[in-house]
Order: C-alpha cells, then structure tokens, then sequence
C-alpha cells in the first residue's frame, strides 16, 4: 500500500509501477497528509521518501529495464534523478509553490528560482538533443523523474515563450 498524497512526486511511483506491472494499493489520500513524506508499505517492512519508493518500485523487475539494463545504467539513472531533485525540483517549487497558493511568494527567490530551472534546463536540452531517452534506449526511472519535476511548472509556470527557448 501507498500512503502519499495525491500530487506529481506520488506519480512518480505510480508511473514506474505502471511500466513495472506491480500492482500497487494506494488509498485515497487524506487531505492531513498533504506534504507529508509518502510511505510504500510492503510485507518485507515500510520504504519511505519519493525517490527511494521510485527506485525500489523501479528494482522490482529487472527484466523491464526502469532502472536500466546495466550497472552503468543504473549509476546514470541515479545521477539524473539526483540531478532532478536538486537543480529542477527545488528551483521549481520555489517558483511554483506560490502560483498554487501552497506559500507566500518571494521575489528574488521567484527570479532566482527562473533563472536556475532555466540553466538546469538548457542542461536537459543539451543532453537530449543527442539521445532520445535520458538513459539507454528504454523509458527509465530518469525519464519518470523528469517528467513528473516538470509537471507542475508545466501546469502552471511554463508559458508559450518559456517553453520555446527548449
């Protein structure tokens, strides 16, 4: 069972799940556990956090490749997705967290947090102007990460003219 409130990061493992054909019981979320630390109970004992509920999900089933087809794969899928966390997810939450009414909006923070998703995102455009998949050949745990990172400052930030410099 998975206790996580219903936003991008619960997603996450979900979408990984899904791609895994695990079967995963998520009970409607509780609107006092929003923003709390999701929980993946499973008969073994408890995972908790996004990213390692995602890697152990990811882990499940070799044979489908989320978490690569290789050790080299796997250490690069740990990189993208700890290049997520800190140089995408939490410029965009300072960004975005204000547009949904989730925190008060600081300025400069706002104007700082732009102009670092901007340059961790000209990163992204560099790498994937080369590969099609952000690891090996196959949708994996990274292309997961990126995707639910952005899925909020897509929702809400990313306008016509921001997208296009991408």
């Amino acid at each position: 069972k998975l206790y996580a409130s219903n936003d991008s990061k619960s997603k996450r493992i979900l979408i990984c799940a899904t791609y895994n054909k695990v079967q995963i019981e998520a009970p409607a979320a509780n609107k006092d556990s929003d923003g709390k630390m999701p929980v993946l109970e499973t008969e073994e004992g408890c995972v908790f956090s996004t990213n390692a509920i995602a890697r152990y999900v990811a882990r499940m089933r070799r044979d489908t490749g989320m978490y690569g087809q290789t050790f080299i794969e796997s250490g690069a899928i740990d990189g993208w997705v700890e290049f997520c966390t800190h140089e995408l997810e939490v410029p965009i939450c300072v960004w975005v967290y204000p547009k949904m009414g989730k925190m008060q909006e600081v300025p400069a923070a706002s104007e700082q947090a732009k102009t670092d998703v901007s340059k961790a995102l000209t990163i992204l455009n560099n790498h994937l102007e080369s590969q099609t998949y952000m690891v090996g050949h196959q949708v994996t745990l990274a292309d997961v990460t990126l995707y639910t990172t952005l899925l909020d400052a897509m929702t809400h930030l990313f306008d016509d003219a921001f997208r296009s410099k991408f």
